[in-house]
């Protein structure tokens, strides 16, 4: 990804939920910023393209979004996950 970016790649892509367990999820989603960060560039993501309540890495991009304050530069799609969430009413 290194050397996409060095070669003029306008965008960090990734797809944290693919990892085998949460910290690596994590992992891939701080790669991803910090390599933005360098390059100046927007990321986007490929989130929890699974139905799967425990499938989060949505959130933890969100998190990451507002930590630190790349609003506008930072999109998520396929969340798929979403539809599994529980919410306080069921």
């Amino acid at each position: 990804m290194e050397k996409a970016m060095e070669m003029g790649t306008d965008v960090v892509g990734g797809l944290p939920h693919v990892e085998w367990t949460e910290e690596l999820c994590h992992k891939h989603v701080d790669f991803c910023f910090d390599l933005a960060d360098r390059y100046d560039v927007p990321v986007h993501f490929l989130c929890d393209d699974v139905v799967s309540p425990m499938s989060r890495t949505l959130e933890y991009v969100a998190a990451m979004t507002v930590q630190s304050r790349r609003y506008g530069r930072v999109a998520s799609s396929h969340n798929g996950a979403l539809s599994s969430y529980r919410t306080r009413t069921q």
